[in-house]
């Protein structure tokens, strides 16, 4: 009976190339043969039959009697496969090793080279640029705090705030006493609202990987400081700073 493709792929995949495969299997089926016998009931090339058997034997599939001729007996598919098995797992071992110790060098200092970006903003027409900026770029959530400081650019996120709602996202939004009428029925059209009396900082996070946070420096002169940053820890304090003053404010 002829080795059948069912059997031999899966034995390509232990490292016997196709020939190999055959010719072991035809000694599974008829036992110890000779060189030519397995050429034959095999139908491997006869110029090719000695090079396959020395690769089973190196490779420990089979075993050779010192006889003339010469025979070949398969050894037991059991252990034949666990020792390809072993041969296979202690050669990715080592693969694994030198592409380790090649490539973590080389990630550990792009580790070392990669900072986090941070900007410092101080005039209200860089920051309502980068307010429209980060809108832009919202995938999933926004969540958005307006201080007294950023009254100027009530007018500007109110619009921003309806784009969204057409791209699914709905914002979450906090005011103060003092946001104008007009602005809050823009604003309670695409997101959802709550008022507090009075914030002392404020800002917006994009999808919990980039902040901006707004601190007032002089109150009651609208002058500020905000900070642009994608630093994991800045935007993760953002975002749980705004849910602290969101739990305590008053729904609209």
């Amino acid at each position: 009976m002829e080795a059948t493709q069912e059997i031999v792929e899966p034995l390509r995949r232990f490292g016997l190339t196709d020939y190999a495969a055959r010719a072991y299997v035809t000694l599974v089926q008829y036992g110890a043969l000779t060189a030519a016998e397995i050429s034959k009931f095999s139908r491997i090339p006869t110029s090719k039959i000695y090079s396959i058997l020395a690769y089973l034997h190196a490779r420990n599939w089979i075993s050779v009697e010192k006889a003339r001729p010469q025979r070949y007996h398969a050894l037991s598919p059991k252990d034949a496969i666990a020792s390809a098995r072993l041969d296979i797992e202690n050669s990715l071992k080592n693969l694994e090793e030198n592409l380790v110790a090649q490539l973590q060098p080389m990630f550990e200092g792009r580790e070392s080279r990669e900072r986090p970006n941070i900007w410092i903003i101080r005039d209200m027409g860089s920051l309502a640029l980068e307010v429209k900026e980060v809108i832009r770029r919202t995938r999933g959530e926004l969540v958005l705090a307006l201080p007294v400081s950023l009254r100027p650019l009530e007018r500007l996120i109110a619009p921003a705030i309806g784009y969204l709602r057409t791209t699914g996202v709905r914002p979450k939004v906090l005011v103060t006493e003092a946001v104008e009428e007009s602005t809050l029925r823009e604003l309670l059209k695409g997101a959802e609202l709550r008022k507090r009396d009075q914030m002392f900082g404020g800002g917006m996070v994009a999808d919990s990987r980039e902040a901006l946070i707004v601190l007032s420096e002089e109150p009651g002169k609208g002058s500020f400081l905000a900070i642009k940053s994608d630093h994991v820890g800045l935007v993760k304090f953002a975002r749980e700073y705004f849910e602290q003053l969101w739990q305590n404010a008053e729904s609209l």
